[in-house]
């Protein structure tokens, strides 16, 4: 099992994040002038996890639920912004050189 560490500029979001992705979240403590928290994701390896496949078989869900109303979508337009929001704040931390990059600023 991986162990990522993810610098973010709000750490409620994070969570609040993480936790609607079925993530425990545990242990949220002060450390070292900052807050930390760990927690567990359970990945299921079963799953195709090559991106272009996911890509394709997402943009076929999403048009088969728009022409017909069939398998609900599981995130609201809402959340999968926020979702996104969160991985280019990630990518935008990394580019400065780690620096904490507000999910909410991100356009």
């Amino acid at each position: 099992m991986a162990n990522p560490a993810v610098k973010v500029a709000d750490l409620d979001a994070a969570c609040a994040y993480y936790e609607r992705a079925g993530a425990e979240i545990r242990d949220r403590m002060d450390w070292n002038g900052a807050e930390r928290a760990d927690g567990e994701l359970t990945s299921y390896h079963d799953l195709d996890d090559d991106w272009g496949s996911n890509f394709r078989d997402s943009g076929r869900h999403w048009l088969r639920w728009r022409r017909t109303g069939e398998s609900p979508l599981r995130w609201s337009g809402e959340e999968a912004v926020d979702a996104l929001r969160v991985a280019l704040a990630a990518y935008a931390s990394s580019a400065a050189g780690g620096v904490g990059v507000h999910p909410g600023k991100v356009e």
